[in-house]
């Protein structure tokens, strides 16, 4: 099969590794902790893929302004390791078969996430996926956060590629499909996330993909 893509871009949490159960219940501790209300699952998986420096303020409220938002952070953080090294974070069906078929052909791979660089990484270690990726780039490495296409451009001119058609960007949230579009590359949504199809579609993707099969076949695998 002629090779589609020079590069794969991963968003991480809900698109290689089924981490919203991990994700909500860090947010609801660390509300809990500090005397906030918890929110909802639900709410809370609508904003993934969205920085938590972003989406704590919004589900915190006027309460929120008053806390110290590194340690916040650092708290959530901390919930989130916890779970980690319970073993408790896996990644999809078919995400090893995806990522290693990639690494067999030469095709570069990175992650394009909202999570800090170093919690990626260790995240992508407990999952037992990182062996198959090349590099990282996290919100703390850009000026921009998702939708803006600043994480792509970072994440390529670690590989040493430039933008193109040749690059493909996959992700389950529709800032993922916005920040692959926006940088000129094509764009893969996947609906086992955050996001469902309808969602997602707001974006206009090249794709979306319902499996990991789909995905896999679009690849060019």
């Amino acid at each position: 099969m002629t090779q589609k893509f020079t590069a794969v871009l991963f968003d991480l949490d809900g698109t290689l590794v089924d981490s919203a159960a991990l994700v909500a219940g860090s947010v609801q501790n660390t509300f809990s902790d500090y005397g906030l209300p918890a929110p909802a699952y639900e709410a809370i998986i609508g904003y993934m893929g969205i920085p938590i420096e972003v989406y704590f303020k919004a589900l915190g409220g006027a309460a929120y302004a008053e806390l110290d938002e590194p340690a916040v952070f650092n708290t959530y953080r901390a919930h989130f390791k916890t779970m980690l090294d319970a073993g408790r974070l896996k990644p999809f069906d078919g995400v090893i078969d995806l990522l290693s078929g990639l690494k067999a052909r030469g095709i570069r791979t990175g992650i394009v996430t909202s999570k800090a660089t170093q919690p990626a990484i260790y995240s992508c270690e407990k999952a037992g996926i990182s062996e198959y990726l090349d590099t990282y780039v996290g919100s703390d490495l850009v000026a921009g956060y998702k939708p803006a296409p600043d994480t792509v451009f970072k994440c390529l001119e670690k590989l040493g590629l430039p933008a193109g058609r040749d690059i493909c960007v996959v992700g389950d949230a529709e800032g993922d499909i916005g920040m692959g579009r926006d940088a000129g590359c094509i764009t893969c949504g996947v609906t086992w996330g955050a996001h469902d199809g309808a969602r997602l579609l707001r974006q206009k993707p090249d794709h979306i993909a319902t499996t990991m099969a789909e995905l896999s076949a679009f690849i060019g695998l």
